[in-house]
């Protein structure tokens, strides 16, 4: 049997505390044309093409 380690995701504590207190205050930004973008190179990754920057 094969012994694997369970995935987790790993992330930023210190960025995650930064972007809940300006969602407590109020002062999150979203960026949607960089969150377009993401979603249009995921599409395309899960198509099997990519799009050049």
């Amino acid at each position: 049997m094969i012994n694997q380690k369970p995935v987790t995701p790993e992330f930023d504590l210190y960025r995650v505390d930064l972007i809940r207190a300006k969602l407590d205050d109020d002062d999150y930004t979203v960026d949607s044309l960089q969150i377009a973008g993401k979603i249009i190179d995921l599409e395309l990754a899960l198509s099997g093409n990519s799009r050049s920057a």
